[in-house]
């Protein structure tokens, strides 16, 4: 998948800013994480990181949103996607890239790499994509795609594996696999 060889995207610029911020987080004993006021976070962590780690690439590449195909980017929620969508200057019907939420749910960090992969398998030769994740600042990554990424014989992507995916009969037995609820033996 990531090679120096017949390469199918190139990274052309990528940032990371930092904020110190306690929005989420958990201790050794915590079982479920902590969450500070949802107004604090999505304007002073998740906004305030995404629109500056975004806007530094498009300025240091002179680019503006209207020059991308798609925007991949982090989000809690649907809603605060589509948000920072709009926030940063794109078109967030015709330009953000499937979340997934509604098939898998909000990944954490694994989010922006699962909703590139999606955004790859699509894309085609020219087109030029801007992935931005969030947690405790930002990361964007500028990726310009060099040649149409179906073109790759033999490689499974992310379209593939949720089509092949189990769904559990009971939420309960989640719950038991993750430790959040015991069950008596017998």
């Amino acid at each position: 998948v990531i090679s120096g060889d017949d390469v199918v995207a190139g990274i052309e610029d990528i940032f990371s800013c930092s904020h110190e911020i306690y929005d989420v987080w958990r201790t050794d004993t915590d079982v479920i994480p902590r969450m500070a006021e949802d107004r604090f976070v999505a304007d002073e962590g998740y906004l305030k990181s995404m629109k500056e780690s975004a806007s530094t690439i498009l300025a240091r590449n002179k680019l503006s949103a209207k020059d991308f195909s798609r925007l991949i980017a982090y989000g809690p929620s649907a809603r605060k996607q589509s948000d920072v969508c709009r926030a940063l200057g794109f078109d967030d019907k015709t330009q953000l890239a499937p979340s997934f939420f509604g098939q898998i749910g909000d990944t954490g960090c694994a989010f922006v790499p699962m909703m590139l992969a999606g955004a790859l398998e699509k894309a085609k030769a020219g087109e030029q994509l801007l992935a931005v994740s969030y947690g405790e600042g930002s990361d964007s990554l500028f990726i310009k795609m060099l040649k149409d990424a179906d073109k790759r014989p033999g490689t499974r992507g992310l379209s593939t594996y949720l089509s092949s995916k189990k769904i559990l009969p009971l939420y309960l037995t989640y719950l038991r696999w993750r430790g959040l609820v015991s069950v008596a033996a017998g």
